[in-house]
């Protein structure tokens, strides 16, 4: 993963031991990134990788079942707009219907967290007990 796909805040996951369930992106220089837990551990680009979009997260991050659709299509949406996500079951992952025509794919939480933050100016936050 790449620092330019990358903004303060993004949540990612370390394969190091770590009482949280991501760390946070805490400074981007140049082509590195550090990443910080709530404990204060620190760790390099090296030891954190993108944490996979699930429902658990969308739910966390405050988004709510819309509709069920058939073959297990969920479209889920966040409750202070209109901003809606549609799952795709066979690919893991999340579409956004930019305009009728184009979508963005989304697989990976900092990706959702950069294009709500692009389209809403607002960031979202990760709840931990809902």
């Amino acid at each position: 993963m790449e620092a330019k796909e990358l903004r303060i805040g993004n949540y990612l996951k370390t394969d190091r031991e770590c009482q949280d369930d991501y760390v946070e992106v805490v400074e981007i220089y140049n082509e590195n990134y550090f990443c910080t837990c709530s404990a204060g551990l620190n760790y390099q680009k090296e030891h954190v990788k993108p944490i996979p979009l699930t429902e658990e997260w969308l739910v966390r991050f405050g988004f709510e079942i819309d509709f069920y659709g058939g073959q297990g299509n969920v479209t889920y949406y966040a409750k202070k707009g209109k901003f809606k996500l549609y799952s795709i079951e066979d690919d893991k992952s999340y579409q956004y219907d930019w305009t009728k025509n184009m979508f963005v794919m989304i697989k990976n939480v900092h990706q959702l967290q950069n294009l709500y933050y692009s389209l809403t100016q607002k960031e979202l936050i990760w709840k931990k007990y809902i």
